[in-house]
């Protein structure tokens, strides 16, 4: 499950690597949390006046964070829909339809996840990769539009896929978001189930790393756009150091 993650990259590397030219309005945001507003890059229509089968292009929208399926009647669903289980896409009627026809991008610089202590607490973390770039989530989007047509909403969500070695130390369940190499973007997004479940795998722990941070991020009344949310408080989490170590890493959030 991921439910908290951070999208705080500047335009100009959102623009290389996503390939988009126009950027919403959208200010950084160290909290993003289910029902939240947050970009996503999908393919956008053919211009007005382009050759027929011409391959569209991209184009970055705010959307709000809960897939809202096109034939719901109502705006929200009695279940959780801010994540998808890449082995249940093809099933579940909710993600079925998106899933083979509207696909996004999910971008992002980091989430979070929060570590079981012994005392019954738990740790955050904060898994970015190595190099502290921006990253996509693989995700897919919807456009809901009331019965009477007064209200609509843009809406997507993340998939997620079996965690790999490091993640799965943090997360009680074993899962993490699907993210995907650059050079896997433009094969995401188009139609078609061709070769999609090599997509649907853990990225490489080896390029990943997981750095402890206060538990206020966990907070609905922090300020998402603080970026002392996400300082440091200890090293890298390491799967080679015992529990004890560990939990060491950030002794200000027992206090």
């Amino acid at each position: 499950m991921c439910n908290l993650y951070q999208m705080t990259s500047n335009p100009d590397a959102m623009r290389r690597l996503f390939d988009v030219a126009d950027l919403p309005n959208f200010p950084p945001s160290y909290r993003i949390a289910p029902t939240d507003p947050a970009p996503i890059v999908r393919l956008a229509n053919p211009v007005e006046g382009a050759a027929p089968g011409s391959t569209p292009g991209r184009e970055l929208a705010l959307a709000r964070w809960s897939l809202v399926p096109y034939w719901s009647k109502m705006p929200t669903l009695r279940y959780a829909t801010f994540n998808a289980r890449g082995e249940e896409l093809a099933e579940k009627p909710v993600f079925r339809e998106a899933f083979r026809r509207r696909r996004c991008l999910v971008p992002a610089d980091g989430f979070y996840e929060r570590l079981p202590l012994p005392d019954g607490s738990k740790q955050y973390y904060r898994v970015t990769l190595k190099e502290e770039g921006p990253f996509a989530f693989a995700g897919l989007w919807e456009f809901w539009r009331s019965p009477d047509g007064a209200e609509s909403r843009l809406t997507f969500t993340i998939i997620t896929t079996r965690a790999n070695d490091l993640v799965a130390e943090l997360h009680p369940k074993q899962r993490m978001p699907v993210i995907l190499a650059p050079a896997d973007y433009e094969s995401w997004l188009e139609d078609g189930d061709r070769e999609i479940d090599r997509l649907l795998t853990p990225f490489p722990a080896e390029a990943m790393q997981a750095l402890p941070i206060a538990s206020r991020v966990g907070s609905p009344k922090c300020d998402p756009t603080d970026s002392g949310l996400v300082t440091p408080i200890g090293p890298p989490y390491s799967q080679d150091d015992n529990e004890t170590a560990n939990t060491a890493a950030a002794p200000t959030l027992f206090g």
